[in-house]
């Protein structure tokens, strides 16, 4: 998976490179778009636009960006099925 241009989590630059390093190689497979439990695309997709307008658009992750909300080390304990979000507000 190519980097994606994320923003810094952490002041140090050292640090920073290590974390992305860290997550961008936590991956096997691409990302796959999960929606919420109950809630159909539409209903999704007006959720996400409503946290754009109060947080703006570069604080809400969805897709592949959200490479750094999945647990590196997660361990498959149910149904060997990784957890994996479906968006993120920053």
């Amino acid at each position: 998976m190519a980097p994606l241009d994320l923003p810094a989590r952490y002041k140090n630059t050292e640090d920073q490179e290590v974390h992305r390093k860290l997550f961008a190689n936590s991956l096997t497979q691409p990302l796959k778009q999960i929606l919420p439990p109950g809630l159909d695309r539409a209903q999704f997709d007006s959720a996400i636009a409503e946290f754009k307008e109060v947080v703006g658009a570069d604080a809400v992750f969805t897709g592949d960006a959200l490479i750094e909300y999945v647990d590196p080390y997660e361990l498959w304990e149910v149904d060997e099925r990784r957890k994996l979000p479906s968006a993120a507000v920053w």
